[in-house]
């Protein structure tokens, strides 16, 4: 992946006179809810429920987050999982999330909160068990809630909801 910024750790900006083209970063994002990875957010690059808000936070349905902000209210320290999550119509909190589809084992559960019992379809370790929102950046377990995540360019964000005790694991595309 190219990377249109100076730094990793400075904050992804908007075009301006000086950087015409802005910042262009990317993140690998992957959700696995009760140890199924699930398929990749469909592409979008307007917001849900808005389709005039063009969106600089958006995805390609590539498992990756694109990081290319339009507005200042999407640039630096707002640019963060959060908005990426609102922008597609979903959500994530240190006890809940909300996402585009449920696990192969309950396609029609796209919801999950701290509690909540896993599909017990198929024997796996943990099915069956209370579940709870988990979130890892760069293969390494985070606290805190996942929607304040400032984004950076080349990282792999994962989130979560498995029982206790049991790891997510590297998503599927990290090492892309």
């Amino acid at each position: 992946l190219d990377r249109n910024s100076s730094t990793a750790s400075a904050a992804p900006q908007p075009p301006s006179a000086a950087n015409p083209s802005g910042d262009h970063w990317h993140a690998a994002f992957a959700v696995n809810v009760c140890g199924e990875w699930l398929s990749n957010p469909a592409e979008f690059e307007t917001a849900a429920g808005n389709a005039n808000l063009r969106t600089g936070i958006h995805t390609h349905g590539d498992g990756f987050i694109h990081i290319h902000p339009f507005y200042g209210s999407e640039a630096g320290g707002n640019a963060t999982l959060g908005k990426f999550l609102d922008y597609g119509g979903w959500s994530a909190s240190t006890d809940s999330i909300s996402v585009w589809e449920g696990p192969p084992s309950d396609p029609t559960k796209t919801e999950w909160k701290n509690g909540d019992r896993c599909p017990s379809a198929d024997g796996t370790p943990g099915k069956g068990e209370p579940g709870r929102v988990v979130f890892e950046v760069n293969c390494k377990t985070v606290t805190g809630n996942p929607s304040d995540h400032k984004l950076e360019d080349q990282e792999v964000v994962a989130i979560g909801f498995v029982p206790k005790g049991v790891e997510i694991g590297p998503p599927p595309n990290a090492q892309s």
